[in-house]
């Protein structure tokens, strides 16, 4: 009983305490020395709140890199200054090529406080703060080295408490490297009493950090301190437990097998002091090996802890009447969207959810445009980059679907009869052929013009809203916010999220906890780490990824991708070959973890980020108001990036003042 109240203090301390603007880099608030933090079991749990509360926000499109930095989203720029909501200058200055190593962006190394840009929202400038990993590193470390001082402890409890702190140690770590690539690895902290010159620490080579960051993990996970399940779900979720440490563990080596770090000679002259390379420029196939046993083992023990793949339950909502259709479309919201008892998730966070929900909303009829500022503000615009990787409803992808008129994709067409439940229903309509004949994820995950919105203020699916996104309508540009490219994310937003005609609140509000890492990730990285190790894909390679693409309503007709593609495809073959199946298992990637900030990293550990991000941004013409001149495809930003962007610039002060870093290349 005592662990369950406890428990539920720690949620609430990372539910409230995640927005406070105010930290310190050891000693928690009113506490006045290290040593007193380690007096009592109290002040030691606040302790273990301080190193949890370095990660950083993943739902937070300020903080995250991944969510606007690349070529996901896209959102408009607003010249008054009463929009202050949106006026993003971190994430899109940098994904419009303005990173700098004079006054880094998102600095993650050193910190920093980026309310200067102006970047607020009315409530403090806890948005705008980015926390230096290495503080929470050094948090971290030191709650290790002093959590068995505590007097008033259980070993049980000691042990998993420093179990946690190790995985958070090795997560700070790993998105360090990420980021910058080499780093030092800090795995103790450093005396006081050493000279300047005995505490300048050189970058290691990648191959040396990762093994330190998997022994950290290793360490964690056979100390049997970690919870090999939530005891308590809705009070510990977020909580690190052993699901979570060996899919971070995952992460980490298909991060080191992939071709940023395995084998890539184009940074080959990146090199430390001794002339050693950072990068080893000679390909392992044995990473990928090892990748894959940590990916299998990561979901072993998600099964175990009860974590499966998520299903709507229409029953238990009330909505014994809705077609397959819809119930397909709330099973992939749901996996998203469903707040607590989403089985799906293995980490998630819920800091800064509401927000995103008010960023991705789109008003769906007039009235809706009233509750703004903290409503329906219609600004995370979906890129048409993102949207041509979506399948036709074959399953492939639409350049390659022998059935699918590729060439005359943006021709207009009257809604085909098996689409009608997609969109509105006024026969008279044209749309673009390019939204039509996709698979469910296109309609479950996106909002666009003349397309249906299933909620639940809507009892009868037939009846579900249209959204209207032409410039003179109510979800349009005449409005100051609006979707600049024409297509919303509707896959973060909650199905049961409901606009309460004469309420005090107006909106009834759902917040879910953003993904970190949910098991369909798991499940495509084990089936790439595991067709990259072998000559040619074979039936375990398949099994990974045809249960994502199955729970997507794909594959139906012809019962697997291998079939699917023989039938369908240009290229039949492809799915027999290690090269057609990665390409295959890569787009399966972008569309099934489309917009929850999984695409930017994968592209730089793929070094296909030059490719793809070199790319201008698309949208349709927002701008038209009718059918010919709004459905236009439009370059709405020429998107660069350079060599240098795979890895972010250490700020220049700091390599001033330690002589032994050296800056990534090209900066």
């Amino acid at each position: 009983m005592k662990k369950i109240i406890y428990s539920t203090i720690f949620a609430l301390l990372i539910f409230i305490c995640a927005s406070c603007s105010d930290y310190l880099d050891i000693v928690p608030d009113n506490i006045p020395s290290v040593q007193q933090v380690f007096d009592t079991r109290a002040n030691a749990f606040k302790m273990l709140y301080t190193c949890y509360d370095y990660i950083p926000r993943a739902a937070n499109v300020f903080q995250n890199p991944a969510l606007l930095c690349g070529d996901e989203n896209w959102n408009p720029e607003f010249v008054d200054p009463n929009f202050y909501y949106y006026r993003n200058k971190s994430t899109v200055l940098i994904a419009k090529g303005e990173l700098n190593k004079t006054d880094p962006l998102l600095n993650y190394w050193d910190g920093g406080d980026y309310s200067n840009l102006d970047q607020k929202f009315g409530d403090g400038n806890e948005q705008t703060r980015i926390k230096s990993l290495w503080a929470g590193i050094r948090n971290c470390n030191t709650f290790i080295d002093k959590i068995d001082e505590v007097p008033d402890m259980m070993p049980d409890e000691r042990a998993q408490w420093k179990a946690e702190a190790k995985v958070l140690k090795a997560y700070y770590h790993y998105y360090l490297l990420q980021m910058y690539g080499p780093i030092p690895f800090m795995g103790e902290n450093l005396d006081i009493s050493l000279s300047p010159e005995q505490v300048q620490r050189e970058r290691e080579p990648v191959d040396q950090v990762v093994s330190e960051i998997v022994a950290v993990l290793d360490d964690a996970i056979k100390s049997n301190g970690l919870q090999t399940a939530y005891v308590a779900r809705r009070a510990e979720l977020g909580r690190i437990n052993l699901p979570i440490a060996l899919a971070i563990k995952a992460k980490v080596l298909v991060l080191a097998a992939s071709p940023i770090f395995n084998g890539n000679t184009e940074f080959s002259s990146f090199v430390n002091s001794k002339g050693e390379p950072f990068i080893n420029p000679v390909y392992s196939e044995k990473k990928w090996q090892v990748a894959a046993e940590a990916c299998k083992a990561a979901i072993e023990a998600a099964h175990n802890a009860s974590i499966n793949f998520y299903t709507f339950d229409k029953k238990a909502n009330s909505l014994d009447d809705i077609s397959d259709t819809t119930q397909l479309e709330l099973n992939l919201r749901g996996q998203i969207t469903e707040n607590v008892d989403n089985p799906e998730l293995i980490w998630g966070q819920r800091q800064d959810v509401q927000r995103m929900i008010y960023y991705a909303s789109c008003p769906l009829y007039a009235m809706q445009i009233s509750a703004r500022p903290l409503g329906f503000n219609n600004l995370h615009g979906a890129t048409m980059n993102v949207v041509d990787q979506f399948y036709t409803e074959n399953g492939i992808p639409i350049e390659e679907d022998k059935t699918y008129n590729y060439s005359n994709r943006f021709s207009l067409i009257r809604v085909p009869v098996k689409d009608r439940l997609y969109f509105n229903s006024d026969t008279t309509i044209r749309v673009p052929y390019y939204n039509t004949n996709r698979e469910p994820r296109f309609y479950a995950y996106l909002g666009f013009d003349q397309g249906r919105y299933y909620s639940k203020e809507i009892s009868d699916d037939r009846n579900s809203y249209v959204i209207h996104s032409k410039a003179n309508d109510f979800a349009g540009a005449k409005n100051t916010m609006y979707s600049v490219t024409g297509y919303t994310c509707k896959k973060l937003i909650p199905w049961n999220r409901e606009w309460i005609i004469n309420s005090t609140d107006n909106i009834g509000e759902v917040i879910y906890f953003f993904p970190v890492i949910r098991l369909s990730d798991l499940y495509l990285m084990c089936a790439e780490a595991l067709n990259e190790s072998k000559p040619q894909p074979d039936a375990e390679v398949y099994q990974y990824i045809q249960p994502i693409r199955t729970k997507a309503g794909l594959d139906t007709e012809t019962g697997s991708l291998v079939q699917t593609w023989a039938k369908y495809s240009s290229n039949p073959a492809k799915p027999t070959t290690k090269e057609g199946m990665r390409d295959i298992i890569r787009n399966e990637r972008m569309v099934e973890l489309a917009f929850e900030g999984q695409r930017y990293w994968d592209l730089k550990r793929w070094m296909k980020a030059s490719e793809y991000l070199n790319k201008p941004i698309r949208g349709w013409n927002t701008e038209g108001t009718a059918e010919s001149d709004y459905y236009l495809e439009t370059y709405i930003y020429q998107r660069k990036f350079a060599r240098k962007d795979y890895f972010w610039p250490i700020r220049q002060k700091s390599i001033d003042s330690n002589h032994k870093l050296v800056q990534n290349l090209g900066w």
